[in-house]
């Protein structure tokens, strides 16, 4: 990763006019070729190139303080460089790219002087070079701090280059004195050898820096293939870079390679013509007349793109029989060629020729099992569509399959391969069916031998013996189930309760013959308890007392046969199914 760093220029810049800002328009061609320190095969450049006053260069790597190498990588460069240095390669895409490798000496001084030849006068440039803290992060070692010098005058300092194991690129602009085609370019580092101070070097550039130059209409334009096309292209500059701008537009066909167009030196040009289908576009520009024929002197523009286009269309179409297709102004329901012009959206004339095909085809809509579905709570209902046709609902959803959980109603599209149909398909929700009857009907036989069962008639019912009356008599007790049915879509379940219940239940002989064929005089009770039976003599006296439920009197009083006559009884009890309390009398006849 390469970081940006943007300096500003010193006021020791004596001899230079500077603004305190990198280059904010479009930059020009480096004419400082050398300062990519070159390519090649071997790891280190083996000659001395001659470009450190004041330190030795070698081969011997890593170099010791006071000394430099030419490398593409600082790999197996022993356990010193191993231990203290990142493991670098040259900062360019080239593998086989030179960069310079600085070891400081023990004081400040210059490890880099070389001349810049072919600047142009009265020009704004930028300069720029990429450095690295060659140091491992943390080791809190020496940093490099790098003075720009410019024929010997300081230009700017890099401040101390950070241990962060990653490129930086620091770049200044200035401008070239009239009458001045070259330069000095110094490097001086400005902190002390020892541990640390270790740095790489690379891309030195010297760049022309011009205004941001674009063309208007800017972005592509499409204009019409005729052979009157024209497009009016204008320079546009923003910044101050030249104050006495000159122009030169060109053109190219494939946007690399590209052509001076003669006598097109104003701000504005008019494309014409329709040749090609493409055309490409920019301008350069420059201070002055000179400066346009050195490439190293001006700036281009941004590329201008026009394209033309063609606006004859070949349409191929099929309808249903009876269905219209819409051309121009005109309704169409037979098949056959069709020509019309039309106006396209920028104003061109647009020939389209029609293929238009009839075909009788099945209404897809046939295809449908349903288009209405009915389902009940708690289920729900899905299409189950042919799957070799299209389509669209009105939520834009294009499965053949499409669930419903509520109530529904949408359009739906359904497509063959030619015709098309629109319906609409319905989802309806049904409530399980329930009655409002009681959970428990009850009755007794002292009154009626059955109990009748009465469900409402608007629904059908099926019993678990199989029956489906909905008025049922029931003579026992018992749990009756069945199933309702409403209007085919969904069943219920329910069931009703039969219970004979009667408050209570007394059948009371009045004579038994305790040596004959009613030994025992024996009150008949049902759904009763709390009982208590008491027999009396002629005198009012008690003589037997009999409190369960089923009562009786065997004739006999303290274990001796009573004799033949009129006794009376009083039972007393309470109903178990009711609660009330009854209280009877009568006589009893003992006979022998």
């Amino acid at each position: 990763m390469v970081h940006k760093v943007f300096i500003t220029i010193l006021s020791l810049l004596l001899s230079l006019s500077s603004f305190s800002q990198s280059c904010t328009g479009n930059l020009g061609r480096n004419i400082f070729t050398d300062g990519d320190f070159g390519s090649g095969t071997t790891q280190e450049v083996q000659s001395d190139p001659g470009i450190a006053p004041g330190y030795e260069y070698t081969t011997n790597t890593p170099p010791n303080d006071g000394q430099y190498t030419l490398t593409n990588n600082t790999s197996n460069w022993g356990w010193f460089a191993a231990e203290a240095w990142v493991n670098i390669e040259d900062n360019s895409p080239d593998p086989n790219g030179y960069m310079m490798v600085v070891n400081a000496s023990y004081s400040p001084g210059v490890f880099f002087e070389q001349e810049v030849d072919g600047l142009c006068e009265n020009t704004w440039y930028v300069f720029s070079m990429d450095i690295i803290n060659l140091v491992k992060k943390g080791e809190n070692a020496i940093l490099p701090n790098v003075m720009v010098l410019i024929d010997d005058k300081p230009a700017f300092k890099s401040g101390p280059v950070p241990e962060i194991e990653e490129w930086d690129t620091y770049d200044f602009p200035f401008k070239t004195k009239s009458n001045q085609t070259k330069l000095k370019l110094t490097l001086r580092n400005e902190a002390p050898g020892g541990i640390g101070n270790d740095l790489a070097l690379d891309n030195i550039g010297f760049s022309p820096c011009g205004p941001k130059a674009v063309i208007l209409p800017e972005g592509k334009s499409q204009i019409c293939d005729t052979d009157t096309a024209k497009l009016e292209l204008t320079a546009s500059l923003t910044g101050d870079q030249s104050s006495t701008p000159v122009y030169q537009w060109q053109m190219s066909g494939d946007g690399n390679s590209w052509t001076n167009i003669s006598g097109a030196n104003d701000v504005k040009y008019t494309h014409t013509g329709n040749g090609s289908k493409r055309y490409y576009y920019r301008y350069l520009v420059a201070n002055s007349l000179d400066h346009l024929s050195n490439s190293y002197c001006y700036v281009s523009s941004e590329t201008k793109v026009i394209e033309l286009v063609s606006y004859e269309t070949r349409v191929i179409d099929t309808i249903c029989s009876g269905e219209e297709f819409s051309f121009g102004t005109r309704k169409l329901t037979m098949g056959g060629k069709y020509t019309e012009l039309f106006t396209s959206s920028n104003g061109c004339d647009s020939t389209v020729e029609l293929y238009l095909t009839v075909v009788s085809d099945d209404n897809p809509a046939d295809l449908l099992d349903t288009t209405a579905f009915d389902f009940c709570a708690g289920s729900f209902a899905q299409t189950n569509y042919p799957t070799n046709l299209k389509y669209r609902w009105s939520d834009s959803d294009t499965s053949a399959r499409k669930r419903f959980d509520n109530n529904h109603s949408s359009e739906l599209i359904v497509s063959s391969r030619f015709c098309k149909d629109t319906v609409t398909v319905t989802a309806t929700r049904h409530e399980v069916p329930t009655i409002d009857i009681p959970e428990l009907f009850t009755f007794c036989k002292d009154s009626t031998d059955f109990m009748e069962v009465v469900l409402p008639a608007i629904y059908s019912y099926t019993w678990d013996d199989g029956l489906t009356e909905n008025v049922r008599q029931f003579r026992q007790d018992g749990l009756f189930r069945f199933t309702i049915t409403d209007n085919g879509y969904c069943t219920g379940f329910d069931s009703v309760t039969v219970q004979e219940i009667c408050p209570y239940r007394v059948i009371i002989p009045n004579a038994f013959t305790p040596l004959g064929l009613t030994p025992r005089f024996r009150p008949y009770l049902e759904f009763v308890k709390e009982v208590e039976f008491n027999v009396y003599n002629t005198w009012g006296e008690l003589i037997h007392t009999d409190r369960s439920t089923s009562p009786s009197w065997d004739g006999t009083y303290n274990g001796k046969l009573c004799p033949d006559g009129v006794y009376f009884y009083s039972l007393q009890f309470r109903s178990s199914q009711t609660g009330t309390y009854r209280h009877l009398k009568g006589i009893i006849h003992l006979l022998r």
